[in-house]
């Protein structure tokens, strides 16, 4: 996971494909907060979420209790 957030900090330009899969990769390695930070992220920079995505994140809303999210 550390050397994908490398590679993924230097992309120039980030799709939903790459977005999801930073998000799916820190849930399903017990980082909730940093999928849930992660999908901030990605709407605060105008890439919208696909169904993947948003798969990809309740997960984490489910253990943090993030229901807002």
């Amino acid at each position: 996971l550390e050397n994908a957030r490398h590679v993924f900090e230097k992309m120039s330009k980030r799709d939903t494909v790459a977005w999801s899969a930073m998000i799916s990769g820190s849930v399903q390695n017990g980082d909730c907060e940093g999928g849930l930070r992660l999908f901030r992220e990605m709407q605060l920079s105008g890439v919208q979420p696909d169904p993947v995505t948003i798969a990809s994140v309740m997960p984490a809303c489910a253990r943090l209790g993030a229901l807002q999210q």
